[in-house]
């Protein structure tokens, strides 16, 4: 009996001292445990295998990405016979605007940033600006505009909801995530196995792209160009 109640007391106290930690836990702790789990985001490399299921289209590769503040760069390439004859195959440029390169069809799409679409989501400043934080169960949910942000109890960001866009983030290893997936319309559309990542700040010309003189530019394509 004195080992049934012993055991009741701890639990007891293990219990209450769960309670007052979770409490210690304000909003803005929570904003800010999650904005220096995001910190990686600023500078940073990652490299692996790329999946990709467009309409009529369907590639497995490897990838590059780069970022640098609001920059972000991604190479798609094939490594060749030995990785002696890396062929690229897509290059990715998210700026003011997203230039996707194709160089074997010397193509470049441009999609113009309207008011409605923001390509360069600071997750940051969202997560700092959200008035509310939703708490369900072990997660933690920030709302903004048409964006939000899902994060789980280590204060990891596992999903980003944008209109009909959908980012998953899973396979945590010391708050960094090496799966990655892209669905639009509950279709997936894009996964990123990631074999390594880095923090070496890259340099500025990386984020301009080198294109032949008679390349061909296509601004705002519509399904039909895309699909050429």
């Amino acid at each position: 009996m004195k080992k049934i109640v012993s055991v009741f007391l701890i639990f007891l106290i293990c219990s209450c001292s769960l309670l007052i930690k979770q409490n210690e836990l304000t909003d803005e702790k929570i904003k800010e445990k999650i904005v220096t789990n995001l910190s990686y985001l600023k500078n940073c490399k990652a490299s692996g295998i790329i999946n990709l299921s467009l309409k009529n289209f369907e590639l497995k590769s490897n990838f590059l990405l780069r970022k640098k503040n609001k920059k972000l760069r991604i190479d798609i390439f094939n490594s060749g016979l030995l990785g002696l004859s890396p062929c690229t195959q897509a290059q990715i440029l998210f700026d003011d605007s997203l230039h996707i390169f194709l160089p074997a069809k010397k193509i470049l799409y441009v999609f113009k940033q309207n008011n409605k679409v923001n390509l360069n989501l600071d997750l940051q400043k969202i997560v700092r600006e959200s008035k509310n934080i939703e708490k369900m169960n072990t997660q933690f949910i920030f709302s903004l505009s048409d964006v939000e942000l899902v994060f789980d109890k280590k204060f990891n960001l596992i999903l980003i909801k944008y209109e009909k866009v959908k980012i998953i983030l899973n396979n945590y290893r010391n708050n960094l995530p090496y799966n990655l997936t892209i669905s639009q319309n509950e279709k997936e559309i894009a996964s990123f196995t990631i074999d390594k990542w880095s923090f070496d700040e890259s340099n500025d010309e990386i984020f301009r792209l080198n294109m032949p003189s008679d390349v061909k530019i296509i601004e705002n394509p519509n399904g039909n160009e895309l699909n050429k």
